[in-house]
């Protein structure tokens, strides 16, 4: 805590502004052309004060500080909500990878029974607003936005453009002999590319995810895995799926880490009203189901199956 004391004056700061600009946002340039180029440095420093964060609120537990380190988590928990709302599928990760250090706080406190119940009452609250799968769907339809507005870019640059930069493929320096070929293609080249990428982003990436019903399908997601190398085996008969083959793939884990850390989420819930029961009654209770009404609305069900 003595390390940490040096940020003192900035995490007042922060929390300061945390408790009276809930609808903050951070200044991205939406209209950045090509639109996956979009500069995003906010997101490493939430990040990183996360950890700071973390920390010194697992040195207040140690200490038997929990109220102190309460505030600490409601910051690191606020700073991982200041990005909720960007529809890009890299906010969505860094989002979900500083609330796996806010969980891990919350699980030091829970394993010290430092979180009063008015403290866990609250937690519980916030983690039962968390829907990470509509989340998902948000990143992902940003993508498949910014997939068509870039290569509409490629196709507004014409002859100037290199499209096949977005796989690295050039040659000492200059475009290779296939993107100069690209860039003399006609604009339903490009069009038809876009509408590749729009299919399989209705066909598999969104269709993966279903937050009505709370529920992930990997095997909807693995089938863009197999689709991209089918295509990648066979590019030459699908030119107008050029760029789905090369795009596509980095999408095809976010299901499953949207899913896991919803299930975590959804664990953490469980936990608070465990140690709310515990409190109450002076142990454990035999089933999960001692727990509704009175702690939880309902016990959340499997990701997977339901």
């Amino acid at each position: 805590l003595v390390a940490l004391g040096k940020f003192d004056g900035e995490l007042k700061e922060l929390r300061e502004a945390a408790d009276t600009r809930p609808e903050s946002r951070f200044p991205i340039e939406y209209d950045y052309e090509p639109s996956w180029a979009v500069l995003l440095p906010h997101l490493a420093y939430v990040r990183g004060i996360d950890r700071v964060v973390q920390l010194r609120a697992i040195a207040r537990l140690e200490l038997g500080q929990s109220d102190e380190a309460f505030q600490d988590l409601k910051l690191g928990l606020r700073l991982s909500d200041s990005i909720r709302n960007e529809p890009l599928l890299i906010d969505q990760l860094v989002r979900i990878s500083v609330l796996d250090l806010d969980l891990q706080t919350v699980r030091e406190g829970l394993v010290r029974h430092a979180w009063s119940e008015a403290q866990l009452a609250e937690l519980e609250k916030y983690l039962a607003s968390l829907d990470l799968l509509a989340e998902f769907k948000l990143g992902m339809r940003g993508e498949r936005a910014c997939g068509v507005e870039g290569l509409d870019y490629y196709r507004r640059r014409g002859f100037h453009a290199n499209p096949l930069e977005l796989a690295n493929i050039e040659s000492n320096g200059r475009p290779s002999f296939l993107a100069g070929c690209l860039n003399q293609m006609a604009g339903g080249f490009y069009y038809q590319n876009m509408l590749s990428i729009a299919e399989a982003h209705e066909q598999f990436t969104l269709r993966s995810v279903d937050e009505t019903a709370h529920r992930i399908y990997p095997e909807v997601a693995d089938g863009l895995d197999q689709e991209v190398d089918r295509l990648k085996r066979r590019i030459y008969l699908h030119p107008d799926k050029l760029f789905s083959a090369i795009l596509m793939p980095a999408l095809s884990r976010a299901t499953s880490k949207s899913g896991r850390m919803q299930a975590y989420v959804d664990e953490a819930r469980v936990a608070c009203a465990l140690e709310r029961f515990r409190l109450a009654n002076g142990r454990l209770p035999e089933k999960l189901d001692a727990l509704v009404p009175r702690f939880l609305d309902a016990i959340p069900h499997d990701v997977i199956d339901g």
